[in-house]
């Protein structure tokens, strides 16, 4: 049986202020709600995932010294935009073979 799941989610602003406190840089509060809100946490949180201090075979919920949103942010767009570009090019090649 499935255990209930009884976190209350958080809002953007705390959403931020938990970042912060995890040793993340954020330089424009404003926009990272922005961010958050357009994007999701749990989305990005795979973007960061390499940025969070390791110990041993252990890894830490604390971020590197110098790891910012915004770099986490670019990462995730590039990312986003490469994954368009292949699927666009892909499509391109599906139909030329189907054609010919």
């Amino acid at each position: 049986m499935l255990k209930p799941y009884n976190k209350k989610p958080l809002s953007y602003a705390k959403q931020v202020h938990h970042l912060q406190s995890k040793g993340l840089s954020i330089h424009n509060v404003a926009w990272a709600e922005g961010i958050l809100a357009k994007y999701g946490y749990y989305r990005l949180s795979a973007y960061w995932y390499p940025y969070r201090i390791r110990s041993g075979n252990n890894v830490l919920d604390r971020f590197k010294p110098g790891t910012s949103f915004e770099k986490i942010v670019q990462l995730y767009e590039f990312d986003t935009e490469l994954r368009l570009q292949i699927f666009g090019a892909i499509e391109i090649i599906e139909t030329f073979y189907e054609r010919n």
